[in-house]
């Protein structure tokens, strides 16, 4: 059973990101924008660091 949960936003930010979301869910908007790219993001932190050091 998939569980649900709620956050507390502003008023004008619900209505920017539901423009940016379209007709997708909210799980589907928020793991494009937030979780996937965060996932990259971990993925090329080894590549990255080489790149510092």
């Amino acid at each position: 059973m998939v569980k649900y949960a709620a956050i507390s936003i502003t008023v004008e930010v619900k209505k920017c990101l539901e423009l940016m979301k379209g007709n997708k869910t909210w799980s589907e908007f928020l793991t494009e924008t937030v979780i996937e790219p965060q996932s990259l993001k971990s993925k090329n932190a080894p590549k990255n660091s080489e790149k510092i050091l």
